[in-house]
């Protein structure tokens, strides 16, 4: 892995971590561990805390904890004493983590090992936040899409010449970067939305078109 050098302030968090390996990979694409990346923001927590904001008991977050820090995902930056008690405050190491290029695709286009590690961990982990706000009532899967809010969601194949490709691609991240560099005072109507995209070529062939003179 590679980030950037803490050592001049502890609590200093880097833009992006690259995963250079596999076993890193595996280690982050558990989607209890991202919930616990997640639940750190921008401050140092302790277990304790980040069990609470998760609502789970601590001591299933322990072994958690010590694999994300053994492969530097969190760190250390303080202790302090509770109850007699030394509690270790983590910190993320990265805002962002992306893996490297060449461990998505080591040997070649028939190697696929990263890749599915990644989308089995992208996929479970927004299926589970998906399920839980629907089981909390935050999500109303009874009113069709398009009417509310809360809830959107569909697949779309799309007829697109290169160029109209790079325009839509452009658009799309346009978008979602305008509205994720929003920042807002903290009022009842701000709420958290997840955004799940992908937009990528496939080997399926265009529709043909009718053929005029066919009967």
């Amino acid at each position: 892995m590679s980030d950037a050098n803490t050592s001049q302030d502890p609590y200093h968090i880097a833009d992006k971590m690259v995963i250079e390996n596999l076993e890193t990979l595996k280690v982050v694409a558990d989607p209890l561990r991202l919930q616990i990346l997640d639940a750190f923001g921008d401050k140092p927590h302790t277990v304790k805390q980040i069990a609470k904001v998760l609502g789970l008991p601590p001591n299933k977050l322990y072994y958690h904890v010590n694999m994300l820090e053994e492969h530097g995902l969190i760190r250390v930056v303080d202790t302090r004493i509770v109850s007699g008690i030394i509690e270790k405050l983590y910190l993320i190491t990265a805002h962002q983590l992306t893996p490297a290029k060449g461990l998505l695709s080591p040997g070649g286009p028939g190697d696929t090992e990263g890749w599915e590690v990644m989308l089995e961990s992208i996929f479970e982990d927004n299926k589970q936040m998906l399920l839980t706000s629907v089981r909390d009532g935050v999500v109303d899967l009874s009113k069709e899409n398009g009417t509310h809010t809360s809830f959107n969601f569909g697949t779309h194949s799309l007829e697109l010449t290169s160029e109209e490709a790079k325009s839509f691609n452009k658009r799309l991240v346009e978008l979602v970067n305008e509205f994720s560099n929003r920042k807002h005072e903290t009022t009842d109507d701000v709420k958290m939305y997840r955004l799940f995209i992908s937009f990528f070529l496939t080997n399926r062939p265009p529709d043909a078109p009718e053929d005029e003179n066919s009967d």
